[in-house]
């Protein structure tokens, strides 16, 4: 399983950022869910590896408490920051998402925005995805990848989600 994302993930790297981010203006209601990646300097030993990880790796950061949209239930269950091929050229970053239904009704015209940040909070890329329906109770798992690869994957130390709905 972890091979298909990685070859999802390699294969939307090379698409136009156009078709992997969508629409990238913001608007509607929305929840924002600021979390911080771990520095390197809060491990007691290094992490990148000078040659490709066979596969992804999720950051050790903890997820915080979930996050509500305001007007309707939906909640951002679990988000983790994960990188693959750590240290080399080919490196590559991406948020695994995880939006939860919590209501007694479907939710339609669901968009998750993923704004990925340096150290210095400076914004470096953004992804977006969409659905249209998230039924009743239903969880919807979706993975947004920073638009950039190698050392420009590497600065991203820091995420913001956001889940909005778009009607």
């Amino acid at each position: 399983m972890r091979r298909r994302a990685l070859l999802a993930r390699t294969a939307l790297l090379t698409t136009p950022l156009t078709a992997l981010a969508g629409c990238s203006a913001f608007g509607g209601d929305g929840t924002d869910t600021p979390t911080d990646a771990p520095s390197e300097s809060a491990t007691d030993e290094p992490t990148a590896s000078p040659s490709p990880s066979p596969s992804p790796t999720p950051s050790p950061t903890a997820t915080p408490a979930a996050a509500r949209a305001p007007g309707d239930a939906l909640t951002v269950a679990e988000h983790t920051l994960v990188r693959s091929n750590e240290g080399s050229d080919s490196e590559l970053v991406g948020i695994d998402v995880v939006v939860e239904n919590t209501s007694d009704a479907a939710v339609t015209n669901v968009d998750v925005l993923a704004e990925f940040r340096d150290d210095e909070g400076t914004l470096l890329g953004q992804a977006e995805a969409d659905t249209a329906r998230i039924g009743a109770g239903g969880r919807w798992s979706v993975e947004l990848l920073f638009p950039g690869s190698g050392a420009d994957a590497r600065a991203v130390a820091d995420y913001q989600v956001v889940v909005r709905r778009s009607d």
